[in-house]
């Protein structure tokens, strides 16, 4: 679900969600640099927070089209697991670490192309002119 589908993730994780806590009027470039951790369903935006050094969590990849758990992606199915993945990602800095260099084959996968400068570098460039 995008920010604006509230009602999709409160089906998604069976809890009530405040819309206006949503934030829907920024860049999702400018949201992933203000993040310590992404999760997503079926979201490129999982593969470019990884590209931009923030770990990414897939939320259900065993019903997921795109099941990126296949790749290197951290996949949970349910609420401990989430739970597990988090708490451990907050505070075991080895664990974040090797999960980020695991998930890079990821982000270099689907953003590596024959240029000079690639969408990771790009990305990164634009965050960089912002800050």
């Amino acid at each position: 679900p995008h920010p604006g589908n509230a009602s999709d993730y409160q089906n998604i994780l069976g809890i009530d969600i405040d819309s206006s806590k949503i934030r829907d009027s920024c860049s999702i470039y400018e949201l992933i640099s203000m993040a310590d951790i992404v999760v997503g369903t079926e979201s490129t935006v999982m593969v470019e927070a990884i590209a931009l050094d923030t770990p990414a969590i897939q939320l259900l990849p065993s019903v997921s089209e795109t099941d990126l758990t296949k790749e290197g992606l951290i996949g949970v199915d349910t609420h401990s697991e989430l739970r597990n993945e988090l708490q451990l990602i907050a505070t075991e800095t080895a664990y974040r670490k090797k999960m980020l260099e695991r998930e890079k084959s990821v982000a270099e996968k689907y953003f590596s192309v024959n240029s000079i400068e690639t969408p990771i570098s790009q990305i990164t460039s634009y965050l960089k002119s912002k800050s």
